[in-house]
């Protein structure tokens, strides 16, 4: 990813595609889109050499934690029906909006 703006734009794309594939996994998406990421989480790319900092998976506690299976991208793979796998992946998706403090009608990709 080049910068912050390419990464926020590439998670949403991927995350509301997940949203409307609930039977796919991610890796499907880099199949599918033919995308390179080298965490498999395009806003890792960014954040990861910085301990997560900034990332805002990590700022929404619930997110990303790899310490806790109890976060939203642990439950989404776990997801028994489709609606959930929906539900948390929509969640994932919208964190980039909250960042920038824009809604759906808002962003800019």
């Amino acid at each position: 990813m080049e910068n912050h703006k390419d990464a926020y734009e590439q998670h949403y794309k991927m995350w509301d595609w997940l949203s409307k594939n609930p039977k796919a996994e991610k890796e499907d998406y880099f199949i599918q889109k033919t995308k390179v990421s080298l965490h498999d989480c395009f806003l890792c790319d960014i954040y990861f050499h910085d301990n997560c900092n900034g990332c805002p998976l990590k700022v929404v506690k619930q997110a990303c934690n790899p310490m806790t299976s109890d976060n939203w991208y642990e439950q989404w793979k776990i997801a028994r029906t489709f609606s959930m796998r929906t539900y948390y992946a929509e969640l994932i998706r919208d964190v980039v909006l909250q960042k920038e403090g824009k809604n759906e009608q808002e962003r800019l990709y």
